[in-house]
C-alpha cells in the first residue's frame, strides 16, 4: 500500500524506526541490530528466552511487536503509528525489559 499511495509517508515511518532504534539502544538489556538502509523496522534482541515474556508484558501495556526467535523481536512503524506513540514504546519496552 504505501509504496503505491504514500511514499512520502513512508520517509516519516523510516524517521521513527530510526528514532525507535536510538530509543531503545539507550537500555542495557535490548540490543538493536542496526540497519545500514533506511527501513520502517527495527530488530532487537533480548537474552535468550526472554522474548515471549516481554512480548506479553508489553502486549498488556498496549506494545505490539512481532517476536521472530526465542530472543528476537521486530517492531514496525507505519501509517498509524505517531512520533509520540515510538517515544511511549520505547520506553514501556525498555521498562519492561529492565523488570525480566
Amino acid at each position: 500500500y504505501a509504496l503505491e499511495h504514500n511514499i512520502e509517508r513512508l520517509r516519516v515511518d523510516h524517521e521513527n524506526a530510526e528514532l525507535l532504534a536510538h530509543l531503545l539502544s539507550e537500555g542495557s538489556v535490548v540490543k538493536v541490530e542496526h540497519n545500514e538502509k533506511p527501513t520502517n523496522m527495527v530488530y532487537c534482541a533480548v537474552p535468550d528466552g526472554a522474548c515471549a515474556d516481554l512480548h506479553l508484558r508489553c502486549a498488556d501495556r498496549g506494545v505490539l511487536f512481532n517476536g521472530v526467535a526465542e530472543n528476537r523481536f521486530r517492531l514496525v512503524t507505519h501509517l498509524d503509528v505517531s512520533r509520540e506513540q515510538v517515544t511511549r514504546a520505547a520506553a514501556i519496552i525498555l521498562e519492561e525489559a529492565a523488570a525480566s
